[in-house]
């Protein structure tokens, strides 16, 4: 690994930390917000996934439009970029702690929490390769059921595995969307708007399968949620 990409690395995991610690506070406010307002796990969840959606769209759209903006220039493009994929992690840490609390699990364990986002950031086949080696391939089922049986003491080296995982996929990737969003005015906008719209879904997906959520039946109920919190 080059010192640059040593350097990209660091960098993305700075913004997941970051993430990670204002992230888990928010979706629980957000949680308990809706609760307080009489809302279904149901309507809850749907109104956090509105939300997340809502809010990369605008960043991305917002980060590609920076550089073409007169006397702003492509450098200002890039950091806008960056400052959007910071974004992205901590509305998506919003999101999949609303996402446990709506599906009866409460992500109470940093380690844990750190585990969860990993794995919904970096998708089921790399969350797989990641604890075989530490709990055997019978126990490589996706979901936080799955999780909250892997002995603590294997928490930290399996966030450490998913965490080469992470820069892997998003050392790279991000930083072609990042470049991207950084062409002239309109073309960056269209980018920024559609690759972050892009994640929300895949991510969205992640968390529903992570959680064994089943999507809405036609009279408004979710098949799957247990209404009982379980530590995890």
């Amino acid at each position: 690994m080059t010192n640059g990409e040593n350097n990209d690395g660091k960098g993305v995991v700075g913004l997941l930390d970051k993430a990670l610690a204002v992230g888990g506070a928010t979706g629980r406010a957000s949680y308990e917000d809706g609760m307080a307002r009489g809302l279904s796990a149901d309507e809850i969840r749907s109104r956090a996934e509105r939300r997340y959606r809502l809010t990369l769209v605008a960043s991305g759209a917002a980060a590609g439009g920076c550089a073409g903006v007169p006397g702003l220039g492509t450098g200002v493009g890039i950091a806008a970029g960056v400052a959007d994929f910071g974004v992205f992690l901590k509305a998506t840490v919003t999101l999949i702690e609303v996402e446990a609390f709506t599906a009866g699990c409460a992500l109470d364990d940093p380690r844990v929490r750190r585990m969860t986002v990993l794995a919904c950031l970096v998708g089921e086949s790399a969350w797989e390769k990641s604890i075989k080696p530490f709990i055997g391939r019978s126990a490589t089922r996706w979901g936080t059921r799955a999780a909250a049986r892997i002995p603590m003491e294997y928490v930290s080296a399996i966030n450490a595995v998913l965490g080469r995982h992470f820069v892997t996929k998003f050392g790279t990737k991000q930083g072609v969307l990042v470049l991207g969003k950084a062409l002239p005015f309109g073309i960056g906008s269209l980018i920024g708007a559609g690759s972050n719209l892009t994640f929300a879904e895949v991510l969205i997906r992640a968390a529903h399968k992570q959680f064994g959520v089943v999507p809405s039946d036609p009279e408004g109920g979710t098949r799957g949620a247990s209404s009982e919190l379980v530590p995890v």
